[in-house]
């Protein structure tokens, strides 16, 4: 093969492999859908209440982690914590 037949092959496959690597597109960011249930009467201490973020969604990829911030110094990282207040 001639040394410029070669060299015009090696440029044609490297630019068939980048043609292929184009951008993913832009990183949509999830949506955090929750809701709540009390688990006993909430006229009795302490109360107990069920979160659930399971209708959470990430319309391009899964969603990988959980972050419940309660306002009071409790936290959770769980799909459905329990809170006791």
């Amino acid at each position: 093969m001639k040394r410029g037949t070669f060299l015009l092959l090696l440029i044609a496959g490297i630019l068939a492999l980048l043609a292929g690597c184009g951008p993913a597109g832009p990183n949509t960011l999830p949506k955090a859908a929750f809701g709540f249930v009390p688990e006993n009467d909430f006229r009795y201490a302490p109360l107990v209440v069920q979160f659930d973020a399971s209708a959470s969604f990430d319309s391009d990829g899964k969603v990988s982690s959980y972050a419940w911030n309660f306002g009071d110094g409790e936290t959770g990282s769980r799909l459905r914590p329990i809170l006791l207040t």
